[in-house]
């Protein structure tokens, strides 16, 4: 339930948000956070970033909301397998980190930078909890500052 209020918290402050975005750019970006889905490249330049006590919370939205990518992490803790609770959100479906989890490397984890890679299998079910539908997120980087 926490996890969803987060979630619900900073998709509240990212829907105030002022940023441009090119989510579906190719080619190099300066946006900070960058994945390939699926080998589509996708360019948020719309990031928000919200700590709450430890928990670093990342909300990543196209600019015209119909894409949101958002991820955790633990204040302070750097190295391997530091990025969790991926989320992908696209034409009203829901995509969750598998059981696999999701490779990180976070480089910088700071009160005011959050700098790293990732990338991870999500995947979704119908209504019925049936006919998976997964996706691919390659490539993923972020340097965020806040």
């Amino acid at each position: 339930m926490k996890k969803i209020f987060l979630f619900a918290a900073a998709f509240a402050a990212v829907l105030t948000s002022c940023s441009d975005d090119d989510s579906s750019s190719n080619g190099s970006s300066n946006a900070p956070l960058t994945v390939k889905i699926n080998g589509a490249q996708k360019n948020f330049t719309n990031v928000e970033v919200d700590l709450t006590g430890q928990r670093v919370t990342v909300v990543a939205m196209s600019s015209n909301h119909s894409e949101i990518l958002s991820f955790e992490t633990d204040l302070g803790y750097t190295g391997d397998d530091q990025v969790f609770y991926v989320e992908y959100m696209k034409d009203n479906k829901t995509y969750y980190e598998t059981e696999t989890g999701t490779n990180s490397n976070v480089e910088v984890n700071t009160e005011h930078l959050l700098k790293g890679t990732f990338s991870s299998t999500l995947e979704t079910f119908d209504d019925n909890g049936e006919n998976a539908q997964t996706l691919t997120l390659t490539n993923g980087k972020f340097n965020l500052p806040y």
